[in-house]
């Protein structure tokens, strides 16, 4: 009956993670939807979603904090309106296909002559300036597929050039024809170019290149309001959080036929998002409170998280770990988690839950980079990972990234990982806050070369592996006292208070250190362990008795040779 009953459970278990992918594709299906408008500013595309992800919210069961799921900020905007229009040598180029204009441009509706820029022009400074004369009242054409192998310094001399004839209202052309081999990669923009800006894929250029005609509308708004939509789940420590965050704005539309759906970015991640809140809303209460956020605004800047993190809803102090989902829709070659080497220790912990279940191929490291939500929340001391998907379709920023060309391959899987993930943090058995807290105290004393009071001293001897595995952080390559000799200074002043103070509120605990000695430090534990133990020898075998660390060397080494019962 009893295994009946087991296997059941498990069924039931895999049923309900055998849900997320069409919950995750109802989701994707949704806010890819032209409904949305890609999600942007043009149409409001952006509020109509923010209302879609917030009525999940309150489904789900998540609870705003306050009065709303809405915290609301300000910005400038400048969208694409009407129906652009690029005509060359008469032949009208299909939008978001053959040519993108870039988000910053304003109206203009003209023919115009061209002036083509050679590649001496786009490499030398003086036969740019000599050129200048000869732009008013046509497009200058930027031909970069001219400049394919020449070094970094010049490619960036040629964007430049580009942003200073978009922004500069000393000069006069009518606008930018930019010419690319690569794909057309689509942005947004809170400010307002002086002239408009067209960038042209290269094989839709004709060879000889006369007249153009461009039709471009825009609407700049200087205090348009977005907002971030916030949603909670109360735990056991109602004060200490884990953080869930993904950005749910994405590029809109360039002008009315033409939308940017956004479902890889990041339609993927506010799927997963949503679908782990419901694991979590569904459980019984978690350790931690967690907090699940949907951010605004993103793609024109991070303006959405930046606000957060300035006017945060919660302590930023009191967040254990925040998870940064940004770009997950496909999984075939694993995942890459950014900030993997700055925190070694979560890192390893994800791999370790990967490889016992066999999830993904691959969990794959990388330093910090300031390039989702995250960003902010690291650079405040936030302890965070912002995880992406690798392999599987590359549409990124264009009018391809739909819901029905992503795979989802590995979502399940994923959110497996993520899920163990999270409850390894609200779990009793991973190290506690407080012991990252009253290290962090010890740090600020060390740091400040003051004495690091004996409660604070006392309070750095680990109860565990996990706790120790924190506390030889420290020596880490990427920990802020890497370059310091915290670990091996406070773990001597440690032996120090029994060996040369006699302190006996530091006699087991000197002991119970000692236990953890192992690799590089082991020598030194040791050494000092034989000194302890030399005070009264019958003093240390009374104070083992029972110990759980008696079973594990050095402590074992040293009670068998002196016939400790």
């Amino acid at each position: 009956m009893n295994k009946k009953i087991t296997l059941l459970l498990l069924l039931i278990s895999f049923s309900g993670y055998a849900q997320n992918k069409p919950y995750a594709r109802m989701i994707l299906d949704s806010l890819c939807s032209p409904h949305f408008d890609g999600r942007g500013y043009f149409n409001r595309g952006e509020k109509r979603a923010a209302e879609f992800i917030k009525n999940e919210y309150q489904k789900i069961g998540l609870q705003p904090i306050g009065e709303e799921y809405f915290q609301y900020f300000q910005l400038s905007t400048n969208s694409i309106k009407g129906k652009p229009v690029l005509k060359i040598n008469n032949k009208k180029l299909l939008p978001g296909v053959d040519y993108l204009i870039d988000p910053a441009s304003v109206s203009y509706k003209d023919k115009s002559d061209i002036f083509y820029l050679t590649t001496s022009m786009l490499i030398d400074l003086d036969e740019f300036k000599k050129a200048v004369p000869f732009f008013k009242d046509k497009f200058v054409v930027i031909d970069k597929t001219l400049i394919t192998k020449e070094s970094k310094e010049i490619k960036a001399f040629v964007i430049d050039i580009i942003q200073f004839l978009k922004f500069s209202p000393d000069i006069k052309l009518n606008g930018v024809l930019e010419v690319i081999n690569d794909k057309l990669t689509f942005g947004a923009s809170q400010f307002k170019a002086e002239r408009p800006h067209i960038i042209i894929l290269k094989d839709k250029l004709p060879k000889k290149l006369n007249k153009i005609t461009v039709e471009v509308e825009n609407e700049f708004n200087a205090n348009y309001k977005s907002q971030n939509i916030v949603g909670f789940i109360e735990g056991e420590l109602k004060d200490r959080f884990i953080y869930v965050v993904g950005h749910y704005d994405h590029l809109g539309r360039m002008g009315k036929e033409v939308y940017f759906p956004g479902a890889n970015d990041n339609a993927s991640g506010i799927a997963m998002l949503l679908s782990l809140a419901k694991e979590f809303a569904f459980k019984k209460k978690p350790k931690y409170s967690m907090v699940f956020i949907c951010f605004g605004s993103e793609e024109i800047g991070l303006v959405g998280s930046k606000h957060y993190t300035e006017n945060p809803l919660f302590p930023l102090e009191n967040i254990e770990f925040l998870i940064n989902l940004d770009i997950l829709g496909t999984g075939d070659d694993g995942i890459q988690v950014v900030n993997g080497k700055k925190h070694s220790q979560e890192f390893d912990d994800l791999v370790a839950l990967n490889e016992s279940k066999k999830l993904l191929k691959q969990v794959k490291i990388r330093g910090e980079a300031c390039n989702s939500d995250h960003c902010f929340f690291s650079e405040k001391g936030v302890p965070s990972f912002f995880i992406y998907t690798l392999g599987g379709v590359a549409h990124y920023h264009n009018i391809y990234d739909k819901s029905a060309t992503l795979s989802l391959t590995e979502y399940d899987d994923l959110f497996v990982l993520l899920k163990d993930f999270i409850e390894g943090f609200t779990s009793q058995n991973k190290a506690k806050s407080n012991y990252k807290e009253n290290l962090n105290k010890a740090a600020e004393y060390y740091l400040k070369k003051e004495e690091i009071p004996l409660k604070v001293l006392l309070n750095l001897v680990p109860e565990s592996q996990d706790e120790f595995n924190v506390y030889y952080k420290t020596t880490g390559s990427n920990h802020k006292l890497s370059e310091t000799n915290f670990f091996d200074d406070t773990t001597t002043a440690i032996y120090e208070q029994v060996i040369a103070k006699k302190n006996d509120d530091f006699y087991l605990p000197s002991i119970q250190l000692s236990s953890f000695a192992d690799g590089e430090f082991a020598e030194g534990f040791t050494t000092n362990l034989e000194l302890v133990i030399n005070l009264d020898i019958n003093k240390f075998c009374k104070a083992i008795c029972n110990k759980e660390y008696t079973k594990q060397n050095p402590i074992k080494y040293y009670s068998e040779l002196y016939n400790c019962k």
